[in-house]
């Protein structure tokens, strides 16, 4: 769990929902994960099994695309976007 100006939260990418129409989701909060994205991709490899070649959704070139245009949708390099359905403050 973690703390953003006061609010504990958990993350569920939403790329992990591929299954879903791209309009299904709405998300209402913009995680800036910039400085991490090295460790992400890493992360990605280690899923080596799981993770398939472009163009599929679930390769790791497409989810540093997706987090890029999430990012440049709010002004950021890279995000996870996110769907808060009940914050706890």
């Amino acid at each position: 769990m973690r703390a953003l100006n006061g609010i504990d939260y958990v993350t569920i990418p939403l790329q992990q929902k591929s299954y879903l129409p791209p309009n299904t989701i709405l998300s209402n909060v913009h995680v800036d994960i910039t400085d991490y994205m090295k460790v992400k991709i890493k992360v990605l490899e280690a899923y080596g099994e799981e993770m398939r070649q472009p163009p599929h959704s679930k390769s790791i070139e497409n989810s540093i695309q997706l987090n890029a245009l999430r990012g440049n949708a709010v002004g950021l390099e890279y995000a996870e976007a996110c769907q808060v359905i009940r914050g706890i403050q």
